[in-house]
């Protein structure tokens, strides 16, 4: 699967789980689906952080919103660090997850309509496909990774 195709599945993956978070109740269910929500996050933003936003800040014109999503990444950070050290029935909780939630919506937003597409105009078919690879063996092994430590 090519790099951005790759991306724009965990987008998907993110939504379904914010969705899924919104329409939960009881706070134990709430903290599993948090839980899973973190891993995928923090998988994902590592990837990019290492494979991805390094290719694109060689595409002219993507530089400045590469830098922005760093920023927003470093943001989604301190969000759900705020988050692991409560718990899902601490009164905070639902709007710590609400502030999270609009920062990743946001985050999401610009990178499927801004740096994906400039991105696809700056590379071939086939770095796409060997980036998505990439991107795809670092996010198993991260996960992987996650599992054991658990």
């Amino acid at each position: 699967m090519n790099a951005t195709k790759f991306l724009k599945q965990d987008h998907a993956e993110v939504r379904a789980l914010f969705s899924e978070l919104d329409a939960t109740q009881g706070d134990e269910r709430v903290q599993g689906l948090f839980d899973e929500l973190e891993e995928l996050l923090n998988a994902h933003t590592q990837i990019e952080e290492e494979i991805f936003y390094p290719a694109a800040r060689d595409v002219p014109g993507l530089a400045d919103l590469v830098e922005e999503a760093l920023a927003e990444h470093h943001a989604v950070d301190i969000l759900c660090e705020d988050l692991l050290e409560i718990d899902a029935s601490d009164p905070s909780f639902r709007g710590k997850l609400v502030a999270l939630r609009q920062t990743v919506l946001h985050h999401l937003e610009v990178e499927e309509t801004q740096i994906f597409p400039a991105f696809e105009q700056g590379c071939t078919g086939d770095q796409l496909d060997v980036l998505g690879k990439e991107l795809e063996a670092r996010k198993d092994e991260i996960l992987e990774r996650e599992l054991e430590d658990a």
